[in-house]
């Protein structure tokens, strides 16, 4: 028996393992092949492979299992594992034959969305991507690792750390607390609210790079999951004073604190009141009237200091504040004199106050009793209701009747002398120059114009008898006027009986 056992010795293994072993393992188990080795997969007597010898080789999968993690630990999944990865079917076989597109990944504890439900599986199960030791270990010594599922972590830093846009400023951070698997570029879960310094107004409109500059030292780009872009710093920037971004076009002289005055809506759009309560202008110019109501830019704005009516001239060296300073030394530092000197040698020196107020310039406090009292031409009669404008009209003055705007100081010539009645109506006399070497008021009233009591006797024919009680348009006809119109003839008339009466007998 010994000899015969002995003759079947190594010869006879072959056809042993022939008849025991269905076939020839694969590749990965070839290792396992022979009679001998039957016992790292099965227990004797039992049908099947055994699932904890299995996972006492597979130890990263044991790991995951034990840990209650990955594919294997989820319900419905075999403990028998010859029901999925079958053996025996020769070298070239494949142990693992599965559809991805069949499978559930949020089963496994991360869910694949948005960006990331586009990948290919072997985008990210590829071997840079294994982060595992153990994994990278046993897969790597069998030349596994293209193959194997396994070794990757759910955190982005696990497959995007070379990518880290941030240069670690968030290392303690993680990216899904700003970051959504949408785009990396719009952070959707961040609230800059959240932050030590919420955005309002304007800053909300504000690019991150316009706050965020590149971080120092920092390569200029790189290219990222998110593209070609430089990292920006988001931390360590003062933010205590506005001026720590923005430059300071006061240069110190309203204080630090721009938030006093200046609202994030608009830089331009400044809370008056509030200057008005920091800045005390009653020291600089009282303000008073109009000059109350008028927006700080009108006396402020080098852009508007030279109109027709404005020429303000501003202090040395406030030329380029936002708030520039006017001379103010009187209404001629600011307003232009619409008088044209007219007035330099009256009393006072013609100082604009004398009939201006501050409430408004038009009309004047100049009336009819200062024109009694200061001029050499007393108002009287109907002279007292005549507009100014009528007696003291300028080249422009046709411009201010024509429109409906007020008249303009430039509208009127005060400087007119001492007239007489002729200066100025002359264009309109009724007579057409009959009475040229008479003046008016020796027959009219000035207050009306009219004629009360005409003496007859003081021309060269007196009225005696009939004559009398004749209306005077009997005698004195009205004609045409050489320019249109007409007249009434007092003069030259004949005295002559004839010369009304005819020559009859």
């Amino acid at each position: 028996m010994i000899t015969g056992l002995a003759l079947l010795g190594p010869a006879a293994r072959p056809a042993s393992a022939q008849l025991i072993s269905p076939g020839k393992l694969s590749e990965v188990h070839s290792e396992l092949e022979g009679i001998r080795a039957c016992t790292n997969c099965h227990q004797l007597r039992e049908k099947g492979v055994d699932r904890d010898l299995c996972l006492a080789c597979h130890t990263p999968l044991r790991t995951r299992i034990e840990a209650g993690e990955g594919y294997h630990s989820t319900e419905g999944v075999s403990s028998d594992c010859a029901e999925c990865h079958k053996e025996h079917f020769g070298r070239d076989f494949d142990l693992v034959r599965w559809e991805p597109t069949e499978f559930d990944h949020g089963d496994v504890g991360w869910a694949p969305e948005e960006a990331h439900a586009k990948l290919e599986c072997r985008e990210c199960h590829a071997p840079v991507m294994i982060r595992s030791l153990e994994v990278r270990t046993f897969k790597g010594r069998y030349g596994a690792l293209s193959r194997t599922y396994l070794g990757l972590g759910t955190e982005c830093a696990a497959c995007h750390q070379k990518d880290d846009p941030h240069e670690g400023q968030f290392a303690d951070q993680a990216c899904e607390g700003c970051h959504d698997q949408r785009n990396w570029e719009n952070p959707a879960g961040f609230d800059h609210d959240a932050a030590r310094y919420r955005l309002t107004g304007l800053h909300t409109e504000v690019e991150c790079a316009g706050c965020h500059p590149p971080v120092q030292g920092a390569p200029g780009s790189r290219v990222t999951t998110a593209g070609s872009a430089p990292a920006l710093q988001f931390t360590g920037i003062p933010f205590a004073q506005c001026s720590n971004c923005h430059r300071d076009e006061h240069e110190g002289g309203m204080g630090a604190t721009c938030s006093a005055c200046h609202v994030t809506s608009g830089w331009e759009r400044v809370r008056e009141e509030d200057v008005r309560d920091r800045f005390d202008h009653d020291a600089v110019f009282a303000l008073e009237g109009a000059h109350e109501e008028a927006e700080c830019a009108a006396c402020h704005s080098p852009a508007r200091a030279d109109t027709e009516a404005l020429a303000i001239t501003f202090r040395t060296g406030t030329e380029g504040r936002t708030y520039p300073s006017p001379v103010a030394e009187g209404c001629e530092s600011c307003h232009v004199d619409e008088h044209e000197g007219e007035f330099v040698r009256s009393a006072e020196g013609g100082a604009c106050d004398r009939c201006h107020g501050q409430e408004q310039w038009y009309p004047a406090d100049y009336d009819f009793r200062r024109h009694n009292e200061e001029t050499r031409f007393p108002l009287e009669g109907a002279h007292v209701a005549t507009p100014c404008l009528a007696c003291h009209p300028s080249e422009s003055a046709s411009l201010a009747t024509s429109t409906a705007r007020p008249p303009r100081a430039s509208d009127f010539r005060f400087r007119i002398g001492l007239p007489g009645c002729a200066d100025c109506h002359v264009p309109s006399d009724p007579h057409e120059g009959q009475f040229s070497d008479a003046a008016c008021d020796s027959c009219h009233r000035s207050d009306t114009f009219a004629i009360d009591d005409f003496d007859h006797d003081r021309t060269a024919y007196p009225l005696d008898g009939a004559h009398e009680e004749v209306a005077c348009s009997e005698c004195h006809k009205t004609e045409p006027r050489p320019g249109g119109g007409t007249m009434i003839r007092y003069r030259p008339l004949g005295s002559e009986c004839t010369d009304c009466h005819g020559g009859g007998v």
